[in-house]
């Protein structure tokens, strides 16, 4: 009886390893052919997210001369045909799917561009149409740009119909503009031309619940993916799946082999007698575990710092200096504390371990990928010269520039890549990391998301940083550092309101250092945060001193400095414990701080801007200059900058687009500085033209503090 149990015993435990096995094999294959499906609906979403950037992109650029119409009528709102068509002329561009514009003051259509075609139109009250009175009352309500469409139009065709209202500067309805936007072009320049694979639905910016406008309405009935697409007043949801009765991925060979290789290994382990020997396969799995985890990364599976090293000892000694060629290449991902930030460690750890696969996915069989810690790889290339690196370089690159996607958030990543050449750049493995690590912050400071070789250049350079770096420490014990004001006039009344205080340092040897030299080492080295306080606090000691309580001083801020609340907290400490209101310091920022990756700076901007501190964007033109983060971020000045100015009043296209800025400043409410003014017929045309304030060697050059206090008592008097 007990033989019969035991039997019975083994029986049943060989069915249920059979049927573990077996559904094991499933899984296995499901799983692959879910990934297939993931991998081309992944495809297929960033098709469809190129596509909503193209068709939001046309949008906006289609609204730019609304917009730019708004403010110049709401300027100027004397107008007449020739007038509006010479503007709308000019701001309609060919690749533009504008139909046509039309002016309508007082809610009656007085001009058209182009005129031809639109005669009828003229006249037109919109107050005796209930359909469209009811989308222009809704503009004038809510004071705002709205879209309705798409529409068909009486002379053919399918439309959107834009209208915005435009107000006086006393906040009094002028009238309204219409602009009517072809949609099939508009979908044509978005390359949206398949309505058997593509859908969009949401007329007049419904969204989901909207109806569908184009393509296969099927489409929302099947597995699809979709993607939002921002539109005024709402949104318009596109739509993509395979046409007809297609699937995403057929279950095709490779599914079925695993299935069959599955039910065969089953066949085979479930006709052999197995005896475990489980106290020797406990012990051997935990050596293993302990021998993995000493040499390689957790996270990745990558082999770690150590394990790589080792490796990188053992390639060099078995290396032919004379014949054998590889280089390094170290990778740093640019911007990961952001994500991490941002995002959470979670969101970081996954992101690094989608980097290791695609890095994986890229090397050669005799190539060697690791991760050194943090967001920090390292490749060895075998048999390659620098040309081959080159493109192995550009190869990582492109990889990484496609989303990486988590729980339905794509994040975007670059890399800077620094690389190192066996024997050229080092025998050793000290040699070569620290060669390709300089090479690596060499393509930082070349912008991110690029690649450098090392050279002798970059390590005399690295050199000379370290001693500027100990010699600015030292500059800063020893108070060589001091400040000079350059006054900033109002043009208007000739009074001085307000100085931009500028950061000397002169060096008892080398003499007067440029900023330009020092401050790109402090902000690498995290001297600028030092740096700045100390300019807080002179400024803070110079304005007690001066003790004219209507000054205002600007001081330049670095991006490195935003970069904790607590920083902030610091400075409104600073100027509490020298009882200076906030509101007499301007921080001038770069317009790089806007950018979309930036969210805790900007919740630090904001926070400082709540206690009264202002900023200004300096250099205003020369960056990431965009109408968007003006209309939508705190900045209470605009300063233009000297390159724009060099050339006025004798270059005419230059005096127009320094009119443009100042327009479209004062237009969103930013005050204008124009810095570097140099000669009297520069300062005189930028009165004329409007400028709020201006600065330059013309009206006056920086100085220390006691020709400050000496110049504003005879500019006073």
């Amino acid at each position: 009886m007990a033989a019969k149990r035991l039997s019975n015993k083994h029986f049943w435990a060989l069915l249920l390893l059979g049927i573990v096995l077996i559904s094991a094999s499933v899984t296995v294959a499901e799983s692959q052919h879910q990934a297939a499906v993931s991998e081309a609906k992944q495809s297929a979403l960033q098709n469809l997210s190129t596509r909503r950037a193209k068709i939001e992109g046309i949008i906006n650029a289609a609204l730019v001369v609304v917009q730019a119409l708004q403010a110049e009528i709401s300027l100027t709102p004397e107008l007449s045909q020739r007038r509006f068509a010479r503007l709308a002329k000019e701001l309609i561009k060919p690749n533009l799917p504008i139909r046509h514009i039309a002016l309508a003051p007082d809610l009656v259509v007085q001009y058209i561009f182009p005129l031809t075609g639109n005669e009828d139109a003229l006249g037109f009250d919109y107050r005796t149409s209930a359909s469209q009175f009811a989308t222009v009352s809704r503009a004038i309500a809510i004071k705002d740009i709205v879209m309705a469409g798409p529409l068909d139009l009486v002379q053919g065709g399918r439309a959107l119909i834009v209208r915005a209202p435009i107000f006086s500067p006393d906040e009094k309805l002028w009238g309204v503009i219409a602009e009517v936007i072809d949609i099939n072009r508009l979908l044509e320049l978005a390359d949206i031309n398949d309505v058997h694979q593509w859908s969009i639905r949401g007329t007049d910016g419904e969204g989901l619940i909207g109806k569908v406008f184009y393509g296969n309405a099927d489409i929302w009935s099947k597995d699809s993916v979709r993607v939002d697409v921002t539109v005024p007043g709402g949104s318009w949801v596109l739509a993509h799946a395979p046409e007809g009765s297609q699937q995403w991925a057929k279950r095709g060979v490779s599914y079925w082999a695993i299935i069959s290789a599955g039910l065969f290994l089953t066949t085979i382990i479930l006709s052999i007698l197995f005896s475990l020997f489980r106290a020797h396969q406990k012990i051997r799995d935990a050596l293993q575990t302990i021998s993995y985890q000493a040499h390689y990364d957790s996270i990745t599976g990558l082999p770690n710092r150590q394990r790589f090293v080792d490796t990188l000892h053992r390639l060099i000694a078995r290396a032919d200096v004379h014949t054998d060629q590889f280089v390094v290449m170290f990778i740093d991902l640019d911007h990961f504390k952001d994500v991490n930030d941002s995002l959470g460690h979670h969101i970081g750890d996954q992101l690094i371990q989608s980097v290791a696969e695609r890095l994986s996915r890229l090397i050669r069989a005799d190539d060697i990928v690791a991760r050194l810690g943090g967001d920090e790889f390292v490749i060895v290339c075998r048999e390659v010269d620098n040309v081959g690196a080159q493109r192995r370089a550009e190869h990582v690159l492109q990889a990484l520039q496609n989303p990486f996607s988590f729980h339905q958030q794509q994040v975007y990543v670059s890399a800077s890549i620094g690389i190192a050449d066996f024997p050229r750049d080092g025998s050793t493995v000290d040699e070569l990391l620290k060669h390709a690590d300089l090479a690596m912050y060499s393509a930082k400071s070349a912008g991110r998301g690029t690649f450098s070789f090392f050279n002798q250049q970059l390590r005399e350079d690295a050199e000379r940083h370290i001693q500027l770096h100990s010699e600015m420490k030292l500059g800063l014990d020893l108070q060589q550092f001091h400040l000079v004001y350059q006054p900033i006039i109002h043009p208007k009344t000739g009074t001085v309101s307000k100085c931009e205080a500028l950061l000397r340092w002169q060096h008892p040897e080398r003499g007067l250092i440029s900023p330009a030299t020092f401050i790109p080492v402090a902000e690498r080295t995290g001297l600028i945060n030092r740096i700045g306080d100390w300019v807080l606090e002179q400024v803070c000691e110079d304005l007690t001193t001066l003790a004219d309580d209507r000054l205002v001083i600007s001081i330049n801020r670095s991006e490195r400095e935003f970069t904790h609340q607590k920083d902030g907290n610091h400075w409104l400490s600073i100027l509490l414990r020298h009882s200076i209101a906030p509101k007499r310091i301007v921080f001038e920022i770069t317009e790089s701080l806007f950018m979309t990756d930036k969210d805790k700076q900007k919740s630090l901007i904001l926070s400082m801007r709540e206690a009264g501190i202002r900023f200004a964007i300096d250099d205003f033109g020369t960056g990431y200059s965009s109408l968007n983060y003006l209309q939508h971020y705190p900045v209470d000045f605009l300063k233009v900058d000297r390159s724009f100015l060099e050339q006025i009043p004798e270059n005419t296209q230059q005096t127009a687009l320094i009119d443009a800025m100042l327009r479209v400043a004062h237009a969103l409410g930013i005050e204008t500085v124009a810095e570097g003014v140099e000669r009297k017929e520069q300062y005189q045309r930028l009165v004329e033209l409007g400028a709020d304030y201006v600065q330059g060697f013309y009206l006056a050059k920086p100085m220390r503090l006691a020709a400050l206090t000496e110049f504003l008592r005879s500019h006073r008097e």
